[in-house]
């Protein structure tokens, strides 16, 4: 019986040692890359142009970040707020591409009143080489 409980706790150590040592060796411990697509991209002829186009497919844009524009929401649903899919197209019409949208919270504390601003965002990842496309149509960078 003694003998039984020593072989069960060296079979489990020798399992935890077996699944330790594979972890080590394998994918499991490596970062991935967040700029993988940018890497692999970038050799492209199209991401080879000299000047940052309007779609943001110019040499030294592919490095995306993150703008937002309030939602329009009022508390009490005093206002009606605007959809990420609506907002996209004031993007999309200055020929804007984006890579992702959500809508979030900006995170700030609001006084409890109906009719003031809920504090709801839509957030867009958009190429850094359109940010003053973005800015001109009321867009912010997102700290």
């Amino acid at each position: 019986m003694v003998m039984g409980k020593v072989g069960m706790k060296i079979n489990v150590l020798f399992l935890v040692v077996l699944i330790l040592g594979a972890c080590s060796s394998s994918e499991c411990k490596r970062q991935k890359n967040p700029n993988f697509f940018a890497e692999k991209t970038q050799n492209l002829p199209e991401f080879k142009k000299e000047k940052a186009s309007k779609t943001g497919l110019g040499k030294g844009s592919t490095k995306w970040i993150f703008v937002y524009k309030p939602d329009g929401s009022k508390q009490c649903g005093m206002g009606a707020a605007v959809s990420p899919e609506a907002m996209s197209k004031e993007l999309r019409d200055e020929g804007i591409k984006i890579k992702s949208m959500t809508k979030k919270s900006d995170g700030l504390m609001r006084i409890q009143v109906c009719g003031s601003d809920t504090g709801m965002i839509n957030v867009f990842e958009i190429q850094e080489s359109n940010l003053k496309s973005a800015e001109a149509i009321g867009f912010s960078a997102l700290k």
